[in-house]
């Protein structure tokens, strides 16, 4: 966010000594392409399971060149506890499920849509 990015880049508070212009904040997987290799990225959200976090970690985690750094436990069932908590020597493995958007045509968007119910009825006398 910017409030880190400022923090970072104040005199005050500098423990990885980057100099001003050295962190950028990025909106968009796009705004990736802008800036040269090697990278440093550092995800928002540590699960790595939602958003641009979960987009750059399928993108990236492949190369052997880059590297994910767990910098805090994380909640099971999230791609960042799968390696966390993997006991053996990489290269590690871990599933994850990536939707994609896919366009449908009006027939399609009936037949998703359609709703079968079944009941049953049971007559109760008193």
């Amino acid at each position: 966010s910017e409030a880190i990015r400022n923090e970072l880049n104040t005199q005050q508070s500098r423990p990885y000594h980057f100099s001003r212009g050295e962190v950028q904040v990025i909106r968009s997987p796009d705004d990736l392409d802008m800036f040269p290799r090697p990278r440093l990225i550092l995800a928002t959200d540590v699960s790595l399971s939602i958003g641009f976090s979960r987009y750059i970690f399928t993108k990236m985690a492949n190369d052997p060149r880059n590297l994910v750094l767990i910098t805090q436990r994380c909640r099971k069932g999230t791609p960042a506890y799968q390696l966390s908590s993997q006991k053996k020597p990489p290269p590690l493995v871990v599933k994850i499920k990536v939707a994609k958007m896919v366009e449908l045509s009006a027939h399609e968007i009936k037949e998703r849509l359609k709703v079968t119910i079944r009941v049953q009825f049971t007559k109760l006398d008193f």
